[in-house]
């Protein structure tokens, strides 16, 4: 980071027409703390284009409501797109009622509106006068559509928009409240996006610009991230001096506009008279600094290593084999090959040995799932402990086909406790994959978690050991998805993890990673995942630097404890936190057995 010191004086000198040198100045310290973002805080990633992910897989679906997208691409941080009529694409994806809460949707990460009503975005839209949000307090099914315009301008622009000030339109409320589904309608021909920001508001975090001798009259206001010119951006046309942005109050002379909104980066200012002629650029640049995001590997998402198929089976379901599925049901040709394969954001992964086969169509055209019984009337010596195990993690996918939620991109889980005629079936699991790649899901889930993850209408068992004359699960299945047409499908591998333990007085490596090189952590243990109601500063926690990793001597307690671990980083302007996905459980009866990576533990 580099900071740049506050513009000079003024210089005046004499001209032949006796007029002021051209300047403009930048007002305010040039180092910028970055605006608390929404996506940087909920999915510690923001919405900056650099992957997939970043936007709602509608884009890529075959369902209601259809994008109207063509030529979708994500290259070097701009998403790209031609759009036809009704173009839309979601910031915060739809949940579904009637299906699992498992993954980026507004039911899992609604938005505050009382604090995050900024929308700054960076974007080029081609041919249309204005481009419109759209809002819903739930779900798109569920609860009435909110639309608000704003006018655009052609070529590439910064606009800063109070979301709650938008032009509304027929029968739409105002933003407020809780948002569980938000869209943006671009129109025009074609649109560009670089980043997109919903941020709080926060005075200190604007900036003021001012000029002279540019003419006396209005003015038009651009940014450039760089020093060799002719990359600029409009940030404000027809500027009058006095003026401020959304978010920022005027301070009586140029242009006060919220700088904290940007994506981090460095933006010298530049400015000419109102509609044409010549730009003069600032001397100096802002800098607006970047919020780090973080994320805890330890306690792992997918649980401890002491994974069912392992332990017990001797035999990890790593799909090296096809008899690493004890029995197939409307499924053909199960072989194991190798697959160029890519994550759901766009990296590619290569070739991946995965375990390939193709669903056959019931009778009658009736829906035929593929089914993987991992585990099939299996006896007791070999049945699953649910108590002990329940972290599932699977990874899978269709080869090269859209998403479509009518036609059976879901995914279910299905399990029989020993004893019980039935089995029991969870809800619909949307999953992810689209038309011209491989894409490699991956699904995460507590499989004793009924808020995340019900049972269907008719399962009145759930998750349990059952008698305990004859307890665990006998059978365990997953099935692949619900297309009636014969469909190819493909698995890496399959998990089903218990969670992490340790003895009490014993230690454990608790590790994270951060996009920021130094800043100082704290650490802390919680017996949930909500910082509002306490939560503990380990003892030996805080530390001065990035290092990725402490070692936390565990806490003396007389029965088994789930402590969730979070970890707080400071940049010095910047303080962003996360939570692990599962608890470690301080157990006194856990025995732990070190690893390489960190502690594998056994009860």
């Amino acid at each position: 980071m580099f900071r740049l010191a506050l513009a000079a004086a003024v210089i005046i000198f004499c001209t032949p027409g006796g007029l002021l040198a051209q300047s403009v100045n930048l007002n305010g310290s040039l180092s910028v703390q970055s605006a608390e973002d929404f996506a940087t805080r909920a999915f510690q990633d923001p919405w900056d284009m650099d992957d997939r992910t970043d936007l709602g897989w509608f884009l890529h679906s075959t369902d209601q409501p259809l994008s109207q997208m063509s030529s979708v691409s994500f290259s070097g941080g701009i998403f790209s797109a031609n759009t036809g009529s009704g173009a839309n694409v979601f910031l915060l994806e739809t949940g579904n009622p009637n299906a699992a809460r498992i993954g980026k949707f507004g039911s899992n990460y609604p938005i505050d509106a009382s604090t995050y009503r900024l929308m700054a975005i960076r974007m080029n839209v081609a041919g249309a006068p204005q481009a419109a949000f759209g809002w819903y307090s739930s779900t798109i099914y569920t609860s009435p559509a909110n639309v608000g315009a704003f006018n655009l301008s052609s070529g590439w622009r910064t606009y800063l928009i109070d979301m709650g000030a938008l032009a509304l339109g027929g029968g739409s409320s105002p933003w407020g409240g809780s948002v569980g589904s938000l869209i943006f309608y671009p129109s025009g021909s074609s649109v560009q996006i670089d980043w997109a920001r919903l941020v709080s508001i926060d005075s200190a975090l604007c900036r003021q610009v001012t000029w002279s001798g540019l003419g006396g009259g209005n003015v038009d206001i651009f940014l450039d991230n760089d020093a060799a010119g002719g990359g600029e951006w409009l940030l404000a046309a027809n500027v009058a001096s006095g003026s401020a942005s959304a978010g920022c109050q005027s301070q009586g002379s140029g242009y006060n506009f919220y700088a904290g909104g940007f994506a981090p980066g460095t933006y010298s200012v530049l400015a000419r008279p109102a509609g044409g002629g010549a730009l003069t650029r600032s001397a100096s640049a802002y800098q607006v600094n970047a919020a780090p995001t973080l994320a805890i590997t330890a306690p792992s998402e997918e649980g401890s290593d002491d994974d069912f198929a392992t332990t017990r089976l001797g035999n990890p379901w790593d799909m090296n084999a096809v008899s690493d599925v004890a029995q197939f049901f409307n499924v053909s040709n199960p072989v194991i090959t190798f697959a160029n394969t890519e994550t759901p954001g766009g990296a590619n992964l290569g070739s991946t040995r995965v375990l390939l086969g193709t669903s056959t169509q019931a009778q009658g055209g009736l829906v035929g799932d593929p089914v993987l019984a991992l585990l099939w009337m299996s006896g007791p010596g070999v049945r699953i402990d649910p108590n002990r195990y329940r972290i599932l993690t699977v990874e899978f996918g269709i080869p090269n086909k859209p998403r479509s939620l009518v036609d059976g991109s879901i995914v279910r889980i299905v399990w029989r406790v020993a004893g019980q005629a039935d089995q029991c079936v969870s809800d619909d699991i949307i999953f992810n994959h689209r038309a011209g790649a491989n894409v490699l899901d991956k699904l995460v889930v507590d499989m004793a978690d009924r808020t995340v993850l019900p049972i269907e209408q008719g399962s009145t068992i759930g998750w349990v050991p059952g008698n305990s004359a004859n307890p665990g699960l006998d059978i365990f299945r997953f099935d692949v998805h619900e297309f009636s047409e014969p469909t190819p499908f493909y698995v890496k591998r399959v998990k089903l993890a218990a969670l992490e333990r340790v003895a009490p007085g014993s230690n454990y490596t608790i590790r994270w990673t951060s996009s920021e090189p130094t800043g100082t952590v704290a650490v802390y243990r919680d017996t949930d995942r909500n910082p509002s109601n306490g939560r503990t500063l380990i003892a030996n926690a805080s530390v001065s630097s990035t290092s990725g990793s402490m070692v936390w001597t565990a806490p003396n307690v007389g029965g088994p404890t789930s402590y969730f671990i979070a970890v707080e980083f400071s940049d010095g302007q910047n303080v962003n936190s996360v939570y692990s996905k599962w608890p470690i459980v301080v157990d006194p009866a856990a025995t732990t057995l070190a690893t390489p990576a960190n502690l594998r533990v056994i009860k």
